[in-house]
């Protein structure tokens, strides 16, 4: 039972994950393909300052590592805002090449065998090393993510950034701080990512390059179009859905060496199958947000027409 648990953990912090993929794509419509390289950072960031303090100081290394993945996220954001489309993603593919290559090059982070012995999570007295405390805890902090992020969703920074999402230069035209509500989406979205790489770390007790590689970027991409890539709600469900898949196939009574390659030709034919079908994905993001600002305009209740 204790790894079934596990395995919901994994789902819940991989949910924080997709939730700060959707904020810079869904909400703020850019593709980005180094979500993968914040998560690193966050985990190589907590390991490494976790291992020269005390056990009551987790917490620390979880903000340290929040502030630092930000810290880097800053150039990368302004490098990659100089472009649209499908240059922005080369931007951010490179991003994740150097990522990988310093990983297994720098011996600091442990090169190909990676960082082991990292402490698990501890918030005040509560140490989460159980199964059932690491759940509670994970699916806590997902909580108040999700909140955290619908907040920003129905605030005027949300409403900017679905308008540029929509049609960039319009919002140019009316005024608004296109590149400076993209600059904040993308760092925003980068921390929460680095949050979601330092749970990892802690709740895994070890990491390593594979664990961020560009597989994982793809992974965050594939629970985003699954499970909905405008819904916050759809990006935790997605989660869900793809880190149970290799365990579901292999309960089924297939062999363990052909999970992996079952697994992967699965998520090529649901992502075909969602986005022929129910493009939108598992979840619908809410319509009625534009009926929210209407009434805002109007000041008046939301049965009166617009």
């Amino acid at each position: 039972m204790s790894f079934y648990i596990g395995v919901f953990v994994f789902a819940g912090i991989y949910g924080i994950l997709a939730m700060s993929f959707t904020l810079v794509h869904g909400t703020a419509g850019m593709f980005t393909v180094a979500h993968a390289v914040f998560f690193g950072i966050g985990a190589y960031a907590a390991a490494s300052i976790g291992h020269g303090l005390p056990p009551g100081f987790v917490l620390f290394d979880i903000i340290a590592a929040v502030i630092i993945t930000v810290a880097v996220a800053v150039p990368v954001a302004v490098v990659a805002l100089r472009e649209r489309g499908q240059y922005m993603m080369l931007v951010t593919f490179s991003t994740q090449i150097v990522f990988s290559v310093a990983l297994l090059n720098i011996a600091y982070f442990g090169g190909e065998d990676g960082l082991g012995g990292i402490q698990p999570l501890r918030i005040g007295n509560l140490i989460a090393n159980g199964p059932i405390a690491s759940l509670v805890v994970v699916y806590v902090l997902l909580i108040l993510v999700y909140f955290l992020l619908r907040y920003i969703e129905h605030s005027a920074l949300g409403r900017l950034l679905r308008a540029i999402r929509e049609d960039e230069l319009a919002a140019e035209a009316f005024g608004a701080d296109v590149w400076g509500a993209k600059l904040i989406a993308f760092v925003a979205s980068a921390g929460l990512a680095g949050f979601a790489g330092a749970l990892f770390a802690h709740y895994s007790g070890y990491i390593s390059p594979a664990s961020f590689s560009f597989q994982i970027a793809i992974l965050i991409v594939t629970i985003s179009v699954l499970g909905g890539q405008y819904s916050m709600i759809g990006a935790a469900l997605g989660a869900v859905v793809v880190i149970w898949m290799p365990y579901l196939i292999e309960m089924v009574g297939f062999q363990s060496v052909h999970v992996a390659a079952l697994t992967q030709l699965l998520y090529g034919v649901l992502i075909i199958v969602i986005l022929f079908l129910r493009p939108e994905g598992l979840v619908r993001e809410r319509v009625k947000l534009y009926t929210e600002v209407a009434m805002e305009r109007r000041g008046g209740r939301g049965d009166e027409p617009a």
